[in-house]
């Protein structure tokens, strides 16, 4: 993981702790991760957050980008560190 991003994650995993009960952090925590690439980790949090209450505002977004991230996304930062990853391969094998 990025270091950019290891501060952010921690932060809102900390608030978790402090209190689970609050679905907006359970909604960013899983857009987070969805931008990231992290898809498991944010299917989790987007349910978490839609469980908590599926006919609120936050609930209704979560959904939402649950049903995104089902459909494909894997997060403009997770495509970008891909094919990052992939040309530094294909330098260290082909060239």
């Amino acid at each position: 993981m990025s270091a950019l991003f290891s501060k952010p994650l921690s932060v809102l995993n900390e608030g978790i702790a402090l209190d689970s009960t609050y679905q907006r952090i359970w909604l960013t925590l899983g857009y987070v991760n969805s931008q990231l690439g992290h898809t498991a980790e944010a299917r989790e949090a987007l349910g978490t957050a839609v469980q908590m209450g599926p006919d609120n505002e936050i609930g209704r977004s979560a959904a939402k980008n649950l049903d995104y991230l089902i459909q494909y996304k894997p997060g403009l930062l997770g495509i970008v560190k891909h094919a990052v990853e992939q040309r530094h391969y294909l330098r260290r094998h082909l060239f």
